[in-house]
């Protein structure tokens, strides 16, 4: 449910910061959800905060699919190469 309200936020009202929150709120309970990770990283990168995408990028490298990982650790090489 918290990651809807997450999606929400993210989609509808473009609220990047708050929909971070309620993913964080997610990640707490249940710290591998896909879904959350993926949006916080997105979201993260919307508020254009390297550091904190590259915190979500490592933790979908731990959880994700593995075409996702694939994309995460290039996606984190472009990032610490800045």
């Amino acid at each position: 449910f918290l990651s809807n309200i997450g999606s929400y936020h993210m989609l509808a009202k473009q609220d990047y910061k708050t929909a971070l929150k309620y993913y964080s709120k997610v990640l707490k309970k249940k710290p591998d959800d896909y879904t959350a990770i993926k949006n916080s990283a997105l979201a993260a990168r919307k508020l254009n905060n390297r550091k904190l995408e590259m915190k979500y990028l490592k933790m979908l490298v731990e959880h994700g699919p593995e075409k996702e990982k694939v994309v995460a650790e290039s996606r984190l090489k472009v990032l610490e190469n800045r």
